[in-house]
C-alpha cells in the first residue's frame, strides 16, 4: 500500500489507473495519427495490448476515453498553481502562465487533439466537464492570493468562472485562430480573466 493525493492507495488501484492511462494514451494517439476520434475499441484496446472486454470494465462508453487525460492535465494545472503560489506575479497573469504552461510541449498533437475533442459533441461534453477538485484547488490557490477573503462562496463561484474563462479562450484559440501559437492563447486568457477580475480588484495580494 502506497500513498497518493493524501490517502493510501492499494496497488490494485495503482493498476486500475494505470490501465485506464494506458489505453487513453493509445486512444489519444490514434486520434491524432488519423485525424479523427472515429476510431474503433478493438483498434485501441489492440494499441493498448488489452482486450475489448477489459476495456469497458474500465470505461463504460468509448467517450470516457479521453477521462484520465483530462484528470492528469487538470492535476498539471494545479501543481502550476501550487508552483505560482510564492510568486508576486499578479493574479491574471499568474492564471494565464498557469493555464497555458503544459501547451509549451508537444504544441501540434496538443492542439489537434483538443480540436478534435472540441469538435466531437460527447468528447466536448467531458472536456468542458468541471472536477470539484479542481475548484476547490484554485478557490484555495485564490484565498492564498487573498481574493475574496472570508467568502468562500464568491470565492468558489470565481474558481468555476475562471475555469470557463479558460474553456473559451481554449475555444477560441483552437476553432477562431488555428495558426497562431501558445503565446496568442495567454493573450486570450489575459482577456477572459480580465473579463471576470472586476470583482477581485483592489483586495488581492499581488
Amino acid at each position: 500500500m502506497t500513498m497518493q493525493g493524501g490517502r493510501a492507495t492499494t496497488l490494485v488501484e495503482r493498476r486500475h489507473a494505470d490501465v485506464r492511462l494506458a489505453v487513453a494514451t493509445a486512444a489519444r494517439d490514434l486520434f491524432v495519427e488519423n485525424h479523427s476520434t472515429s476510431v474503433t475499441v478493438e483498434a485501441i484496446a489492440q494499441r493498448a495490448g488489452v482486450s475489448e472486454r477489459t476495456f469497458y470494465r474500465h470505461f463504460p462508453t468509448k467517450a470516457d476515453i479521453v477521462m484520465p487525460l483530462l484528470e492528469r492535465s487538470m492535476e498539471r494545472l494545479v501543481r502550476a498553481l501550487a508552483g505560482s503560489a510564492g510568486t508576486s506575479t499578479g493574479v491574471v497573469d499568474a492564471l494565464a502562465d498557469a493555464l497555458t504552461e503544459e501547451l509549451a510541449t508537444d504544441l501540434e498533437d496538443r492542439r489537434e487533439l483538443l480540436e478534435l475533442l472540441i469538435r466531437t459533441p460527447e468528447y466536448r461534453l467531458r472536456w468542458e466537464s468541471v472536477d470539484d477538485c479542481v475548484v476547490s484547488a484554485v478557490a484555495d490557490w485564490l484565498a492564498d492570493r487573498s481574493v475574496h477573503p472570508g467568502d468562500d462562496f464568491t470565492r468558489r463561484t470565481t474558481a468555476i468562472l475562471i475555469l470557463t474563462a479558460s474553456r473559451a479562450a481554449y475555444t477560441e484559440w483552437i476553432l477562431g485562430r488555428p495558426d497562431t501559437g501558445v503565446d496568442e492563447l495567454r493573450g486570450l486568457h489575459i482577456r477572459a480573466l480580465e473579463a471576470i477580475a472586476g470583482g477581485w480588484r483592489g483586495h488581492c495580494r499581488h
